[in-house]
């Protein structure tokens, strides 16, 4: 796989196990077994995508920005 491939559910998943994390990725309608996820933290996750990827993600400044906010925010759980 070339690294301009995206990754498919299950390897991504794998992925972000592997660094420790949960993903909270909702199943395609059609996969036969269901892997259950957090609705709530889904909601959440998304909404912040889609306000990043809409308002933020067009300069350089703001990306970092909100990087480092994650970042912060993750440290201090």
């Amino acid at each position: 796989m070339t690294s301009h491939e995206p990754l498919s559910g299950n390897a991504l998943r794998e992925t972000i196990a592997g660094i420790g994390t949960e993903a909270v990725i909702p199943s395609n309608r059609v996969r036969k077994t269901i892997i259950p996820h957090d609705e709530l933290l889904h909601t959440c996750r998304n909404r912040i995508e889609r306000r990043f990827a809409t308002r933020y993600g067009r300069r350089t400044i703001h990306f970092k920005g909100l990087i480092y906010l994650a970042a912060a925010m993750t440290w201090r759980r």
